[in-house]
């Protein structure tokens, strides 16, 4: 929050970074545990906004603590007269009893000097409590929720300054040192420099700069150096540029070599632009990493001041001599040279983006200085071509998502047609079932009428497959489960005369089952399960065709742990433990045109009513 802490023992002095106000950190006020586990810190920035960060849970001693030293905080340091803006920061705060609340807003409400509260890291419910506070007029000044302590503070200096001019806190601007010789004027351009603040080298620059203006420029960067003290002490450059019209190829190009060897002679920490056309920030941004120090755009000169005063307090331990000629040279490595660099602003301002053309990067010589401006460029069209790859695929996939919410729509509709058709069918044929049976007990029938019969029941048995296959359908998942192994669920089938009966008729396919030999159980239908495993198993089987074929079909259950992610087939899948089961055979395969396909009732490319009923894999 703030940079400076130079102290003398009992006050710590710093300044904010975001108002440029000096800051009084005194140790009274640092880490005081008030009761509990309740610790209270305090700032004062500038002489009229207090700020507090309370941590821990609130009772209403600790609020009491808590409003005493903020009272005497502003009885103290904030001049007689003035009113104060008081800032908190709730975001450690576990927690504050009812009692509490209403003691800090009747104590509050009573302080005539306060103007206005901030508050920021608000639990969403101690938020709502707070507005509701400000609905109902509890309080008779503004209480602002912010989201941040930067937002904070820029609300507590406008409430401030919305205040009578008599009532309005003194601002400390930056401190500037100017001299009248630090400026130069040359055929259309200028530059005019000051030092900031006593470590900050600022220019203001106008017009365009050419390569017969550089020596001069120079030359006056360091005077303006030797009188300042800067040349003996730790600086950055801030640079402003809201009039400097289009340079020339050459001034360009001059003032970035200078600028690479100013910068061995005069290392300084970053230099910070503002003041650029949205075409000269991108360019500067792209350039950044080619330059052997650090380079940033800012919008404004205040943004660039704040840029400054955060690098320079995130960075404030200097390298020694020897580490920081080894960071240059390391930065060094990365750099490209300035003709490149200038090339590269060329080329980027020539190339229409617009063409869909290709760069063929194997014709170009390495040793030519575009080769790097080329290669960045194709980067960026692999780039561009990467994203339009992706917003192909995800086109893609929310047109598979609408076709599987479209097939759901159809397989709702048709299990509510099918499971009226199949109540009615199963009414008629409990007598083409059920009658043949007792006709075949008669011993005296003839052979052709025996046979009759027998087509008879053998026709009514594979209707009423389909009637139970529409009863699935109609039903969707058992609504009742139970615990159920589903390695001993594909054991059975195996071991069943159903499968027995159909592997007969394809006696050249073999079968290999590898099982999951744990205690894993999940939930589900024995029935159900092993009618997915019989019609799984049964196409397998049934791909090879009921010609002579070799093949083989492979049957698997395992376990998937959660740490595995997610294993191929399992698209939507939730995370979590599950039990797999895999019916892969080296069959023909299904057509393409078919395979979106597969899972409609009634959709088969098999003689229908030879083998099977075409809802196998509708009810899978």
């Amino acid at each position: 929050m703030f940079q400076g802490d130079s102290s003398n023992g009992t006050l710590i002095s710093a300044s904010c970074l975001y108002s440029r106000l000096p800051v009084q950190i005194r140790p009274e006020w640092t880490d005081v545990l008030l009761g509990g586990d309740h610790v209270f810190k305090m700032r004062l920035i500038g002489q009229q906004i207090i700020c507090t960060r309370p941590a821990g849970f609130v009772d209403e001693q600790t609020t009491q603590a808590t409003m005493d030293r903020v009272e005497g905080a502003v009885e103290t340091f904030v001049p007689a007269g003035l009113p104060f803006v008081w800032v908190s920061d709730y975001s450690g705060m576990s927690g504050i009893t009812i009692g509490a609340r209403r003691l800090f807003a009747s104590k509050v409400s009573k302080w005539n000097r306060l103007r206005g509260m901030v508050l920021f890291g608000m639990s969403p419910f101690f938020s709502a409590t707070v507005r509701l506070a400000v609905r109902l007029n509890l309080v008779p000044f503004p209480v602002h929720a912010v989201a941040c302590y930067q937002e904070a503070i820029e609300v507590a200096i406008s409430i401030l300054q919305s205040l009578p001019s008599s009532k309005r806190p003194v601002s400390i601007p930056p401190a500037i040192l100017t001299d009248e010789r630090w400026q130069l004027g040359l055929d259309g351009y200028s530059i005019r420099f000051e030092v900031i603040n006593g470590s900050i080298l600022h220019s203001v620059q106008k017009g365009s700069i050419r390569e017969e203006h550089l020596d001069p420029v120079f030359e006056l960067r360091d005077e303006v150096m030797l009188a300042s003290g800067l040349k003996s002490k730790s600086f950055s450059i801030l640079a402003g540029l809201e009039d400097v019209e289009k340079s020339s190829h050459a001034g360009r190009l001059g003032y970035v070599r200078r600028m690479a060897r100013w910068y061995h002679e005069n290392p300084f920490d970053v230099e910070v632009f503002y003041g650029l056309n949205p075409l000269m920030s991108t360019v500067i941004n792209v350039s950044a990493r080619l330059t052997p120090f650090k380079v940033h755009v800012s919008k404004t000169y205040e943004e660039g001041l704040e840029y400054i005063s955060g690098f320079v307090s995130a960075n404030r331990i200097r390298p020694s001599s020897g580490s920081f000629e080894q960071a240059v040279t390391n930065r060094h490595e990365d750099m490209v040279s300035p003709e490149k660099i200038d090339e590269l602003l060329r080329v980027l301002g020539a190339i229409s983006w617009g063409r869909d053309e290709e760069l063929n990067l194997e014709e170009i010589d390495s040793s030519d200085p575009l080769a790097l401006v080329y290669e960045a460029i194709g980067l960026v069209k692999i780039e561009i071509g990467d994203l339009l790859a992706r917003q192909e695929r995800d086109a893609i996939e929310r047109r598979r998502l609408q076709d599987r919410l479209a097939r759901s729509e159809k397989m709702e509709a048709l299990g509510l047609l099918a499971g009226g058709v199949a109540h009615d069918l199963n009414n008629i044929l409990s007598g083409i079932v059920s009658y043949p049976e007792l006709l075949l007990m008669d011993g005296d029938l003839s052979p052709e009428t025996r046979r009759a019969i027998e087509t008879i029941k053998k026709s009514g048995d594979q209707a009423a497959a389909v009637v139970k296959d529409l009863m699935a359908v109609s039903r969707g998942a058992a609504a009742k489960t139970q615990p159920v192994s589903l390695s001993a669920v594909v054991r059975e089938y195996l071991g069943s005369p159903d499968f027995v009966a159909m592997s007969s008729n394809h006696s050249d396919v073999t079968i290999e089952a590898r099982l999951d030999e744990g205690s894993t159980l999940v939930s589900g239908s024995p029935v159900h399960l092993r009618k997915v495993v019989a019609n799984l198993v049964t196409n397998a089987f049934e791909s090879f065709g009921h010609e002579k074929k070799e093949g083989r079909v492979n049957v698997e259950t395992l376990l998937r742990p959660a740490h595995a992610g997610r294993l191929a087939g399992l698209d939507g899948a939730p995370d979590g433990d599950a039990m797999v089961l895999r019916v892969v055979d080296d069959g023909p395969g299904i057509d393409a045109e078919y395979r979106e396909r597969v899972f409609e009732p009634f959709f088969t490319k098999k003689i229908l009513g030879r083998s099977g009923t075409g809802l196998g894999l509708t009810v899978v």
